[in-house]
């Protein structure tokens, strides 16, 4: 009987199966792209997964409500042996990259960053409920389009230039942040050059901030590089930022929505909010401003009172 062809991809995936016998299974086109998600896959932090237990978890589920032994027994083997050929890889795991034509999408839908190399050896961390997308022949053209916010560790090379909804960042080898969601922009910069161009265009140095608001605000401030990108160890740190900016932080790193009545989002915050506590890290951010509020856990809403 001919094998399935998912069979061979978890068994490839597993190591069972080398890549020239993949390539006896499918064309070409298929098989790069089967290799460019295990390598783009490579460097993701993967939770330790106990697969017995998920497997008679699941074994558990289908004979509780199937009615028909002999299909719940043909459906426990097959799903018994795909669980332990990629489960220990995939199941859990919400950043992913997926190959859409000629692009590379890479999509953290966590609540915590993932880390990630891209082709041509630049590094990017990527905070939770962010993205970034980018054609396959980066190597040659270093373009990418980031929606959220991203540290980036840039070889030295060609130009390498960021774009997002509210402007773009290009440098040649350097580190920097880049926040963008909604009308909000804010870069800073940790080493070497970074030209940003929204409405108008900035050049910064090491601990050079811009914060740019479309149509309202365009402001450039000197930070430690100790604050730059210190979400990656679990906290954001905001000094004199406009309250929107922070705001969306909160929202986007919990995946909430605001609503409520209205508040001046030009108010300028200074103070810290943690990535694991969403009632903690709301007093952190709205009790200094004097802001009351409602959570909402069971529908993810915050309304302003």
């Amino acid at each position: 009987m001919k094998e399935n062809k998912e069979h061979i991809i978890a068994k490839w995936i597993e190591g069972s199966v080398t890549d020239t016998e993949l390539n006896t299974q499918f064309d070409a086109d298929m098989s790069d792209d089967l290799k460019l998600i295990q390598d783009a896959t490579a460097d993701l932090a993967i939770p330790d997964l106990d697969s017995d237990a998920l497997f008679q978890k699941i074994q558990a589920d289908i004979t509780s409500k199937s009615k028909n032994k002999s299909k719940v027994e043909a459906n426990v083997s097959y799903l018994k042996y795909w669980v332990s050929g990629i489960a220990a890889i995939l199941i859990g795991v919400l950043a992913y990259t997926a190959i859409i034509d000629q692009s590379i999408m890479i999509n953290n839908d966590t609540l915590t960053y993932s880390m990630h190399t891209l082709p041509d050896g630049s590094s990017v961390h990527l905070n939770a409920n962010s993205r970034i997308e980018y054609d396959k022949d980066f190597s040659t053209n270093r373009l990418l389009t980031l929606d959220g916010e991203a540290f980036f560790e840039v070889q030295k090379g060609e130009i390498f230039t960021v774009h997002t909804e509210n402007g773009d960042i290009t440098v040649l080898g350097t580190s920097f942040n880049v926040f963008s969601r909604s009308n909000n922009l804010t870069v800073a910069c940790k080493t070497g050059k970074v030209k940003v161009v929204s409405d108008r265009e900035n050049i910064l140095g090491p601990g050079d901030k811009v914060v740019h608001i479309k149509n309202i605000l365009t402001e450039k401030s000197v930070i430690t590089a100790d604050l730059i990108a210190s979400w990656r160890e679990g906290e954001s740190i905001f000094k004199s930022s406009p309250l929107s900016e922070v705001i969306q932080a909160l929202t986007s790193q919990y995946g909430y929505q605001l609503n409520g009545m209205p508040i001046d989002m030009s108010q300028r915050f200074t103070g810290s909010f943690i990535h694991n506590d969403i009632d903690k890290a709301l007093r952190m951010v709205f009790l200094p401003m004097g802001i009351s509020y409602k959570l909402d856990t069971q529908n993810k809403i915050i309304t302003i009172q």
